[in-house]
C-alpha cells in the first residue's frame, strides 16, 4: 500500500482505540475491540472518559493547503484546552524541592501524580491519556550529577503501574531485585524511588507494566536531565520529546501511528514558530518516546547541529544535519543560525512529517 492510499484512509476515517493486552491493564485500557467511522467530537464528547477511544473529524483534514499540502493545518489547540501551553513547557524544566543533607550533597524532592486526563493532540483529535503532573510529557525533572533525587509517586489513574528511570535505576543489596521499581502500583497506591544521579545525561523515564507499548504511548513517559558538575556554556535550552499515536487499534493487527508531534501536539510549532535570535546558542534536550515505530528522527533546515548522544559526554560525536533515535534514546544538539528566516525542522520520515512532526525556528536579528 502506498503512503499516499495509508494516509488517506487513516485520515478520513479516523476510529475508536480499544486495547486489549495483559492482566489487570486490560480492563482500564479497554473492555472490547472494535473499529468506527470518526465523529466530531462535539457529539462524542461525553461519551469518551478515561480509556474508552480516541476520535476525529474528517472535516479537519485538508481544508486549508499550506507551503507543503500538510493536513490538520485548520484550526489550533488552545492551551486551555489541554491545561498544559507547548511554548511555555519548551523550557518548563522541574529543578525539584532543593535542600542540603547532613553530608553536604544537595537532595531534590520532585512529585509525579498520574492521571487519566482526554487530550487533543491536534485539532478534533482526542487522546484518552494517562500522563504524569497533567501533562505530555511528563515534567522535564533536571538535577546535578551527585545530586540525590527522590521521587514522590502517586498513580490515581486507573492504569497499575510502576516507573523506570533508565540508566539511573535505585539501588539494591547484593541478589536483592529492584521490587522498587518492578513492583506495581494500583490505583490510589504509592511509591518512592531514591537514587543517586551519578552520571550527566539525558535520560527518559516511563510506565513499567504490562502491556508497556499500550500504557506508555498515551502519555506515561518524560525526560530526566542530569547537568555535569561544571554548567554547559550559556544557551537558549529547549527540551522536545518526540511521540507518536495510533487513531484506532485493531484485533490482532500491530498498532500503526497515524499522528506524530513534539511536545504532544501535532504541527504546534509550525503554526507557532519558535522564536530564537541570531547568533544565539541553541541546545535541544531530545528524546524519543514513540511507540510501535522502530526509530524517530529530527533533521534542521538550513544549518547543522552537534550532536551529543545520550548527553553523557562533553565532547560531540557529530557534527550534521539528522540524527535518529530509536525508542528510548536521547540526545542533546547545540547549534545556532547566522541569519535571519524561518527554518523548518521535523523528521527525516514523510510520513511523520505529513502526520503533524514538522515544526519552524523563527531567526530574527
Amino acid at each position: 500500500m502506498t503512503n499516499q492510499s495509508r494516509l488517506s484512509r487513516r485520515m478520513i476515517l479516523g476510529g475508536c482505540i480499544g486495547l486489549a493486552g495483559l492482566a489487570s491493564n486490560l480492563g482500564a485500557l479497554s473492555t472490547s475491540l472494535q473499529s468506527v467511522h470518526a465523529s466530531s467530537l462535539s457529539s462524542q464528547s461525553d461519551t469518551m472518559s478515561g480509556m474508552s477511544g480516541m476520535s476525529m473529524s474528517s472535516k479537519a483534514i485538508g481544508d486549508t493547503p499550506s507551503m507543503v499540502g500538510l493536513p490538520f493545518q485548520k484550526g489550533d489547540v488552545a492551551a486551555s484546552a489541554n491545561g498544559f501551553d507547548p511554548l511555555k513547557m519548551l523550557t518548563d524544566f522541574d529543578p525539584g524541592k532543593a535542600s542540603r543533607l547532613s553530608n553536604g550533597q544537595t537532595f531534590r524532592d520532585y512529585s509525579l501524580i498520574a492521571t487519566n486526563k482526554n487530550l487533543l493532540l491536534g485539532p478534533q483529535i482526542q487522546l484518552p491519556g494517562v500522563v504524569y503532573n497533567g501533562r505530555l510529557p511528563g515534567p522535564f525533572i533536571r538535577a546535578t550529577q551527585g545530586d540525590r533525587i527522590r521521587i514522590s509517586f502517586a498513580n490515581q489513574s486507573n492504569v497499575t503501574h510502576s516507573i523506570n528511570f533508565a540508566g539511573l535505576q535505585p539501588s539494591n543489596p547484593a541478589g536483592k531485585p529492584q521490587d522498587v521499581t518492578l513492583e506495581p502500583v494500583p490505583k490510589g497506591g504509592q511509591a518512592v524511588y531514591e537514587f543517586n544521579a551519578n552520571h550527566f545525561g539525558v535520560y527518559t523515564y516511563q510506565a513499567f507494566t504490562s502491556p508497556m507499548a499500550d500504557t506508555t504511548f498515551r502519555g506515561l513517559f518524560g525526560m530526566l536531565i542530569v547537568d555535569p558538575p561544571t554548567p554547559r556554556p550559556k544557551a537558549l535550552e529547549l527540551a522536545m520529546v518526540m511521540s507518536g499515536s495510533p487513531l484506532e487499534i485493531k484485533p490482532n493487527v500491530a498498532p500503526v501511528n497515524n499522528i506524530y508531534a513534539i511536545n504532544a501536539v501535532a504541527f504546534q510549532f509550525f503554526k507557532h514558530p519558535i522564536n530564537i535570535k541570531v547568533n544565539q546558542p541553541v541546545r535541544i534536550y531530545l528524546a524519543n518516546a514513540t511507540e510501535f515505530d522502530r526509530i524517530n528522527s529530527l533533521h534542521l533546515h538550513g544549518n547543522l547541529f552537534n550532536v551529543y548522544r545520550s548527553g553523557t559526554s562533553l565532547t560531540p560525536n557529530e557534527f550534521t544535519d539528522t540524527v535518529i533515535l530509536c525508542h528510548g534514546q536521547t540526545a542533546i544538539l547545540e547549534f545556532m543560525y547566522k541569519l535571519p528566516g524561518q527554518y523548518m525542522f521535523h523528521a527525516h520520515q514523510a510520513i511523520f512529517s505529513d502526520e503533524g512532526w514538522t515544526s519552524t525556528f523563527n531567526v530574527t536579528a
